[in-house]
């Protein structure tokens, strides 16, 4: 049974093990009927997180607080039938659901996310191409891209206003795909453009000024070193209630690669 994604009238959550041993939770549905089939993991995205019971296992419940702030957390036991917070205040963040439905896709459910689908884009090493707020990076992107279901013939990218001057281009890319974006001006905004058997997918991103950047890490929560599974799961957490979904993506993607999904 895969993780449960579909669109719910409930709240979404993440359910998270605080011992990086797997949860087992299964769905009641109503609350407090018999159980329905039951999911395992160390992290369980769920677009509805009414009428869980945690079977086996403990550790944390991550519920949306509203948009711009990172989403909260309570704990809970084995056992449990995980409650809805009374004061739970999703108005205004959009993106959480989406988030949800990233990080199961990633997980191994076989939905694409949203972004992705209004990219054009279909295949996952697509999807981890910028998109939307991007973070200036000290260091090159470095995109798998032998898992793309038709090779790529060219990638590229544009300044996306003036005179749409091109910054990267590589023909028939394998194996890693490496751009440079530590070389991309800060505060600008950039299209890319990936051709694949006939037909072009397209993106728009826009790299953070310095100020921009240095406003976001002086809110965020202090970095731990070398980091921690969960310690990087709060910064994706933290990026995307900031709107950095791309970065908070890379974050769940090196996750998800730890689970060996």
């Amino acid at each position: 049974m895969g993780i449960r994604t579909a669109e719910a009238a409930g709240p979404a959550c993440i359910v998270r093990s605080g011992n990086d041993k797997p949860v087992v939770i299964a769905i009641e549905n109503p609350p407090g009927s018999a159980a329905g089939a039951k999911q395992t993991g160390s992290y369980l995205p769920l677009a509805d997180c009414t009428g869980v019971r945690i079977l086996q296992g403990s550790g944390s419940v991550y519920f949306s607080t509203g948009a711009r702030r990172p989403a909260g957390n309570r704990p809970f036991r084995e056992g449990e039938l995980l409650t809805i917070p009374s004061t739970l205040e999703t108005e205004g963040d959009t993106g959480w659901p989406s988030f949800i439905t990233l990080f199961a896709r990633m997980l191994g459910v076989t939905e694409t996310n949203r972004e992705a689908r209004s990219r054009g884009a279909g295949d996952r090493a697509l999807e981890m191409l910028p998109y939307g707020r991007v973070l200036p990076s000290a260091s090159p992107l470095r995109v798998d891209i032998t898992t793309l279901e038709t090779p790529l013939d060219s990638i590229r990218i544009e300044r996306a206003s003036g005179r749409r001057n091109e910054v990267f281009r590589q023909d028939r890319p394998g194996g890693t795909l490496e751009i440079p974006l530590q070389s991309f001006t800060r505060g600008l905004d950039y299209a890319w453009f990936a051709g694949s058997g006939g037909s072009e997918s397209r993106g728009t991103f826009h790299v953070l000024s310095d100020d921009e950047a240095a406003a976001v890490e002086a809110a965020a929560p202090p970095a731990t070193a070398p980091a921690s599974a969960g310690a990087s799961f709060e910064r994706a957490l933290f990026l995307q209630s900031q709107g950095l979904e791309y970065d908070a993506t890379r974050i769940l993607a090196e996750i998800a690669r730890r689970q060996g999904r």
